[in-house]
């Protein structure tokens, strides 16, 4: 894009500042470079580790020089709200009541985290967590060899999903299930489809896009998705939040679970947004089930945490742009994370 020479460019994006304010300034440097200085000196000024209230001044400096909500402004925000009428989006937060089995993983998960503090990364734990959260039998390895009845009384977020889907089914309505992880997406597949005796379909990065040299028959996302589409009554389909930012719209599912999340709360955003779009005659309903123990047991668990990191940034997010606030994005994703593994030796550590 930087090598062509139009006579000027615009950038149009949903997430200007998806994970750090240099995210920004990537923006500005391809449409209007030099107007932020370097990203070194772009990133010492505004990303620094000052005090909140330099922070607070630099960033209204930056506020400033964007001629933000002024005339010819460099930066213009117009929200969905503000040029379209849509549905009511209803959020629900779905608790999950943990076993003692996964209360136990959990907490040896935790004690790991302070015993091999030198051997093995916090990212490791990180991914161990999130694993164990969406299926404990997932640290032992695939849940492929697995019955269906066994996944399900091993899991007590996957029964509370089959008990809000069974709901779902009453209603006759279509549901998009978000999972991460392919295991974990074959896994659903499979319960879903032993659960309501109909074919659930997974689209994800494997799944191949129609093309005049596949051969007729072979099946791809277009299909799946016509398939979904045009199937009266309820359906499910479980899709990989990565490619479901890309050009789709399923405006016929209504139901959002977000089974496996990602700390990036512009993913989830941008996967419940294949519904929520022009087009959408239903209310939008969007589900986060959420294990959670008596605090007797855990003060707080990964999904918790992981929850309560989200809110954070998405609130972050809002401030940047919005007219009376300024504020300060978290580091880098992978960065922000790692908080969560943080948060839990430190709760480890104090209830100890």
């Amino acid at each position: 894009m930087e090598a062509l020479r139009p006579d000027f460019r615009i950038a149009c994006t949903g997430t200007p500042v998806e994970n750090r304010l240099l995210d920004l300034w990537n923006l500005f440097d391809t449409v209007q470079p030099g107007l932020l200085g370097s990203a070194k000196e772009f990133s010492k000024k505004f990303e620094s580790n000052a005090k909140f209230s330099q922070q607070e001044s630099s960033l209204r400096d930056l506020k400033t020089q964007l001629l933000y909500e002024k005339p010819h402004a460099f930066l213009v925000r117009r929200l969905k709200s503000d040029v379209l009428e849509l549905p009511k989006k209803h959020e629900h937060k779905i608790s999950c009541a943990m076993s003692s089995i996964e209360i136990e993983k959990h907490q040896e998960l935790a004690f790991d985290i302070g015993a091999n503090a030198k051997t093995k990364s916090k990212l490791d734990f990180l991914h161990q967590f999130a694993r164990l959260y969406q299926h404990p039998l997932l640290l032992e390895g695939n849940t492929d060899e697995s019955s269906v009845e066994i996944l399900k009384t091993s899991s007590s977020k996957l029964r509370k999903v089959l008990e809000v889907l069974r709901d779902i089914q009453a209603k006759g309505e279509k549901t998009i299930v978000f999972a991460r992880h392919k295991d974990v997406q074959r896994m659903l597949a499979r319960v879903f489809t032993a659960e309501f005796g109909k074919p659930v379909r997974v689209i994800n990065g494997d799944t191949p896009r129609a093309t005049s040299l596949r051969k007729a028959g072979m099946e791809t996302r277009k299909r799946s998705l016509e398939e979904f589409a045009k199937t009266d009554g309820f359906q499910v389909i479980v899709l990989s939040p990565f490619v479901a930012g890309v050009g789709l719209t399923i405006v016929e599912a209504n139901h959002v679970i977000h089974y496996g999340r990602w700390w990036n709360p512009a993913v989830e955003a941008q996967a419940t947004d294949r519904v929520y779009r022009i087009g959408q005659p239903r209310e939008v309903h969007v589900y986060l089930p959420i294990l959670e123990a008596p605090t007797s047991q855990l003060s707080k668990t990964f999904d918790q945490l992981l929850d309560n990191l989200i809110e954070r940034k998405k609130k972050l997010a809002e401030g940047i742009l919005n007219k009376d606030n300024f504020l300060m994005p978290q580091e880098q994703e992978e960065q922000a994370a790692l908080e969560v593994i943080i948060d839990l030796e430190k709760a480890n550590t104090s209830f100890q």
